[in-house]
């Protein structure tokens, strides 16, 4: 008896078809869930998605303050005798 060979001996091809394993299996599992709960699901993400933004906005913005006020004490030193 002969033993079959793949075709594609590459170290992805596991990867791949698991990926797309997965995939399916998504898409399976998404169809039975209620189309409701679906909307809160994205809407839930997408609220995180708006925090995660301000939250990057406020740490950024608190830098540039930092920087601001760091280049300005120089200057600030040399005002005032």
């Amino acid at each position: 008896m002969e033993t079959a060979q793949l075709q594609d001996n590459s170290p992805h091809r596991g990867k791949r078809d698991e990926l797309k394993s997965i995939c399916f299996v998504v898409r399976s599992a998404w169809t039975l869930v209620p189309p409701i709960h679906r909307a809160a699901l994205v809407a839930a993400a997408m609220i995180m998605a708006i925090t995660s933004g301000a939250n990057l906005a406020v740490a950024l913005l608190l830098g540039k303050l930092a920087d601001t006020v760091g280049n300005s004490l120089p200057n600030l030193a040399r005002a005032c005798p």
